[in-house]
């Protein structure tokens, strides 16, 4: 959360690069805690996490399908892992969260505006949780909710909203077809519950080690 703090004073890098993955520091996998479920569910976390938050995002060639090993540039990448299905499923994640961040603006169009980024949650740290709302252009796009969940426990939460309506799920990460636990996500209507200095929440819960995209629709805001 700390990089917000100085977000908009410079043009932002999210990158996950080759410095954090040479020279003995690890592949991004195989740093990550917990047993191999946990890490590959921390990895789709971190990476959603990362394509949520504000700035051009950077990733390392073998870190979108999980590579174990650290990379070389002695060697090929290791693409017989994709013969594998749960690093097939990190591909796929990889896939479709980078085709989101394509069609959905409010990931890209206003990283270096105020405008485009509010926390609904940022100091939760008896469950580890994170939630921001991303924003396009007037008129542009639709405002998308992030959340994160960075512990291995599922938690039922009472998510602020900053608007009223329906959300519905773009990506979640704990998805089976990305090799995750299949924790049902559904789509939200905002309730006149205030949450978080907000008027308006809805309940969900989260799936363990999980980021998830929602996006709103507005023509269900009501008048």
């Amino acid at each position: 959360t700390f990089g917000m703090m100085y977000q908009y004073s410079e043009h932002i890098m999210v990158s996950l690069s080759h410095d954090e993955v040479v020279h003995l520091k690890k592949s991004m996998l195989s740093k990550m805690p917990g047993d191999e479920w946990q890490m590959r569910a921390n990895l789709r976390c971190l990476c959603g996490y990362q394509v949520g938050f504000p700035g051009k995002k950077l990733i390392f060639m073998g870190s979108e399908f999980g590579q174990w090993t650290e990379w070389s540039e002695e060697r090929a990448l290791d693409w017989d892992l994709l013969s594998q299905p749960n690093h097939r499923g990190l591909l796929q994640f990889a896939t479709d969260l980078f085709q989101l961040y394509r069609r959905e603006p409010a990931l890209f169009q206003q990283d270096a505006d105020p405008n485009g980024f509010e926390w609904m949650e940022c100091d939760d740290a008896d469950q580890s949780l994170l939630m921001f709302v991303r924003r396009a252009k007037a008129d542009a796009g639709r405002d998308l909710l992030v959340v994160c969940n960075f512990t291995p426990l599922p938690r039922k939460v009472q998510v602020p909203l900053p608007r009223m309506g329906t959300w519905e799920v773009l990506v979640n990460s704990d998805s089976t077809a990305y090799g995750g636990s299949g924790i049902e996500v559904l789509p939200v209507v905002g309730e006149r519950v205030p949450s978080k200095g907000r008027k308006q929440s809805c309940q969900v819960t989260l799936p363990p080690l999980s980021t998830v995209f929602w996006g709103h629709l507005p023509d269900s805001e009501p008048p």
